[in-house]
């Protein structure tokens, strides 16, 4: 995406070659318009999650905003032959990547994995920083904190992820699987690093407040959530990718519901969707979960199950 992008659009670093595309990908019948592209994080609400429910790695290719999305004036006329042409050179060159079957093709997307994580685990970073850069009280810096450690370590977790999806590259997926295990404890590293960074950050925010800097510490309500496990009450998946939702009364911000539905299935425990949901997105009050989810179980469509009961 990013090549096409480049290479389809003038770049002010090579006016002296004389300006224009340096390898235009346009169509005849199209416009010379430029390839505007964001390479964004999961969405969960959308046809491919049917594939990742079932296992099946998949993403959503979309032009965003549109204004004739899902209305009657959606019609043909309003399509841009040379972005189709760019999006199936884009969609082409995906195909060849990961049907070429060799090794070192496997090895090369790896190591864009582990690049491009660096700099997803550095928006993190920088989420967090700014948490406790705009709190404007001292409780408020002290959450800021705890959010920001919560941001880097769910990034952290995701980048193992995805770093580890790339063994089924490898022509003997066993072997894939050990040469991408051993970058799951360098991804820690990293999250040890950025950690330290924020504790660093956290105390000059405190002393130039002039208030005490405090130990991350679980309160009484994030204990009880961490021993409560959300079980579907029908015992499925917990949901599709709709993330309309149907349910009524207490709800997440609307960004949140689609990984919500997909969490609700994963037994997971009530702290750890909140931080996964705080962590993907922005802070999510516990009191504001741990409302959703009872109502939810009132209304019968999950539970919440004590660890010390299984």
């Amino acid at each position: 995406m990013e090549y096409i992008a480049e290479v389809s659009r003038e770049r002010v670093r090579y006016r002296r070659s004389g300006y224009g595309a340096s390898q235009p990908v346009e169509s005849p019948n199209g416009s010379t318009d430029a390839f505007y592209i964001k390479i964004d994080k999961h969405y969960g609400s959308s046809d491919h999650v049917t594939y990742m429910q079932h296992g099946i790695p998949a993403v959503m290719f979309i032009t965003w905003p549109d204004m004739w999305y899902h209305s009657s004036q959606d019609t043909p006329d309003k399509q841009d032959p040379t972005q189709y042409k760019r999006a199936a050179a884009v969609g082409t060159g995906a195909l060849v990547a990961l049907s070429s079957g060799t090794d070192e093709m496997a090895a090369r997307i790896l190591s864009e994995n582990i690049g491009r994580g660096l700099a997803r685990m550095g928006e993190s970073h920088t989420k967090g920083l700014g948490y406790m850069a705009d709190a404007t009280s001292e409780a408020a810096l002290t959450d800021g904190y705890k959010e920001a450690r919560i941001a880097i370590l769910h990034q952290a977790e995701v980048e193992k992820g995805v770093v580890n999806s790339a063994s089924i590259l490898w022509t003997n997926t066993g072997n894939g699987k050990q040469k991408t295990a051993a970058f799951a404890p360098l991804i820690d590293q990293r999250a040890s690093v950025l950690l330290n960074e924020v504790k660093a950050a956290y105390q000059l925010q405190a002393a130039q407040r002039g208030v005490p800097a405090q130990d991350v510490a679980m309160t009484a309500e994030e204990r009880e959530a961490a021993n409560l496990i959300v079980e579907s009450a029908g015992g499925g998946r917990g949901g599709g990718g709709g993330g309309r939702g149907a349910n009524t009364g207490p709800s997440v911000p609307e960004e949140m519901n689609a990984e919500l539905t997909i969490l609700l299935g994963k037994h997971k425990t009530a702290l750890e969707i909140r931080n996964f949901l705080s962590g993907e997105f922005t802070p999510l009050p516990l009191a504001d979960l741990m409302a959703v989810l009872h109502a939810r179980e009132a209304a019968g469509t999950l539970k919440l199950v004590p660890k010390t009961g299984n």
